[in-house]
């Protein structure tokens, strides 16, 4: 399957039968014209024996319509996704419902989750959160570019410290503030984070919090390291790093206790305080 060949939602009838009757494992759709009508031709094909472990349908048309026919691929035993792509396909907060509907069945074998660009808002993360309840599966997601603000951030703070099975969470360009990017750093000192990489890069996150990822993987007292990467941005005025990461094998009960211990062993300078 290919990729940006303008495909439309006839074409998807020879796209579903080479799933059915081939032993591909990626279907790579991104950029065509697929609607909610080629969807529910796909949704039904996945639901037949296939090997399909990797879909990419960026950049289509689907809304949130054509999501509710991939959901119920998702939930079937004959699914076998692992990695779903479907970014900017204007899919909503309806269609994070749908999506939540998926996740929380216990057949739904998805571990990577891509949902940029799809105006999603705190309304659709709660749906997204209240699976991961339920759900122990779903590793890596990426909400990057969508409307998602602190409210947003605090539902993935209660998921994270209640020991969800998020070990990456991507929210690159939303509208997270200072609120919830501390919010963010508290909930994975929780003993229960799985979480290893946060992305905040592209919020209204002006903390100038420095971490070091060699501070945090010298501490061997605790274990092996946590730590597999920080992402951090350069902002149009200053360099800034807007998150905190895995501090939580430091055994500190605040972020600013725990910059506070970083700044008292001279790791980063004082100056890079916590203050808005």
């Amino acid at each position: 399957f290919q990729g940006g060949a303008s495909l439309n939602d006839q074409d998807m009838v020879g796209v579903c039968q080479k799933i059915t009757t081939t032993q591909a494992t990626t279907a790579i759709l991104w950029g065509n014209y697929i609607t909610h009508r080629g969807a529910a031709l796909l949704g039904a094909a996945l639901q037949q024996e296939n090997h399909i472990k990797m879909v990419n349908l960026s950049g289509n048309q689907l809304g949130s319509k054509g999501i509710r026919h991939l959901s119920d691929a998702l939930a079937h035993k004959h699914c076998h996704i692992t990695e779903l792509w479907i970014n900017q396909n204007e899919i909503r907060d309806e269609g994070c419902q749908y999506i939540s509907i998926a996740l929380s069945s216990n057949t739904c074998p998805l571990r990577y989750l891509i949902l940029d660009n799809n105006s999603i808002t705190d309304n659709g993360v709660r749906y997204i959160t209240d699976s991961l309840k339920s759900n122990n599966c779903l590793q890596r997601i990426w909400l990057r570019k969508n409307e998602i603000g602190d409210a947003g951030a605090q539902l993935f703070c209660d998921a994270i410290e209640n020991g969800c099975s998020l070990t990456e969470l991507n929210l690159c360009g939303n509208n997270v503030t200072n609120s919830g990017a501390r919010s963010l750093g508290t909930a994975m000192m929780s003993s229960l984070c799985r979480v290893k990489a946060l992305d905040l890069s592209g919020n209204y996150v002006n903390e100038r919090l420095e971490i070091l990822v060699n501070y945090l993987a010298v501490e061997q007292e605790y274990g092996p390291v946590w730590i597999n990467q920080i992402f951090y941005a350069f902002g149009a005025e200053s360099r800034f790093f807007c998150l905190i990461a895995a501090a939580r094998h430091s055994r500190t009960a605040t972020v600013e206790a725990f910059l506070a211990k970083i700044v008292n062993d001279r790791i980063i300078a004082p100056s890079l305080g916590t203050s808005d």
